[in-house]
């Protein structure tokens, strides 16, 4: 008789927190988007000079990660930029993310206000880890099976947020967006999430 017993180790269940307290945010973020890009776009405003963007996500910071960005503004209504996160404190996101993403903004402002994002995602992390013992009852038999080790995934999604800006240059920042993973069976792994509150500087 063979009885099979399988020890989950912590990273799934932390990561599991990590990402249900984010998302609690998700629908207040969209109403005070809303209502926000309403109130700036009645409002004639003033060009801001500066091609270039360097922002922290404070959102990130709190929840136990860093991620830190780079936004190249192409036109009036469109830019490209970059995102890169990682893990402060163990077990709560991945080892390492990178974010590509092309943005198209609503606004009145110069790469400013309401916008819809597509993304990439290059994310490094470990799946979950699992240990297997199988006992055999015959012959008292014992084998333990280690699954879990450090991967590369691929992934694209789809955003919406508000960009606020100063007659300085200063950011203020309100974005979230959901993405498919590539090539991954457990459904904890398929999906990634980005959420921000972030702060920067236009220049």
């Amino acid at each position: 008789m063979k009885n099979n017993l399988k020890i989950k180790l912590k990273k799934q269940d932390s990561k599991r927190q990590s990402r249900a307290f984010i998302r609690k945010i998700a629908i207040m973020m969209i109403a005070f988007i809303s209502c926000s890009m309403y109130g700036q776009d009645e409002k004639e405003v003033s060009q801001i000079n500066g091609i270039n963007e360097l922002k922290i996500n404070g959102l990130y910071f709190v929840a136990g990660a860093g991620e830190i960005s780079y936004e190249r503004i192409l036109s009036t209504e469109t830019a490209i930029g970059l995102s890169v996160a990682f893990d402060i404190e163990t077990d709560n996101f991945y080892n390492f993310a990178a974010f590509p993403y092309y943005r198209f903004y609503f606004g009145k402002k110069r790469a400013g206000g309401f916008f819809i994002e597509g993304n990439g995602a290059v994310l490094i992390d470990e799946f979950e880890k699992e240990a297997t013992l199988t006992i055999n009852g015959n012959n008292g038999t014992l084998s333990i099976n280690d699954i879990g080790d450090l991967n590369t995934r691929f992934g694209l999604g789809i955003g919406i947020g508000g960009k606020f800006l100063s007659k300085n240059g200063w950011i203020g920042e309100l974005s979230m967006g959901f993405g498919r993973v590539f090539g991954v069976e457990n459904d904890v792994y398929k999906v990634y999430s980005r959420f921000g509150i972030t702060i920067g500087k236009r220049f």
